[in-house]
């Protein structure tokens, strides 16, 4: 499993696993992104599986973990997914509202 794996380096780790033959667990927060890495990946004729999670929900967090840990376990485990502070949305809000955010997500769903 690589979390945040739809876009970026997450992406393209994803896509280096998937053509060395292993089964991918997507993760993502956004379906139409997650839904496209899956249909991108699966390419590579190799099991690919999604599950769409927000790291800042401990809900979502265990929701991950559950199905990642499933009936068969992992071999590998790559926390990439980060809370983005600095563009977007996330570059309007206050620092003790970005030190959330990225508590939240770096930390608190890595150790989860």
């Amino acid at each position: 499993m690589i979390t945040g794996s739809t876009s970026g380096i997450g992406r393209a780790m994803a896509e280096s696993f998937a053509m060395a033959g292993a089964n991918i667990l997507v993760h993502g927060r956004k379906k139409e992104t997650t839904d496209a890495a899956v249909r991108e990946l699966a390419k590579h004729q190799t099991r690919v599986e999604a599950v769409l999670a927000d790291l800042r929900q401990p809900a979502d967090v265990d929701r991950l973990a559950s199905a990642a840990w499933g009936s068969e376990g992992l071999d590998v485990l790559i926390c990439n997914a980060g809370a983005d502070t600095l563009t977007g949305e996330g570059g309007k809000l206050t620092f003790d509202q970005k030190l959330d955010e990225l508590i939240a997500v770096d930390l608190k769903s890595t150790v989860r």
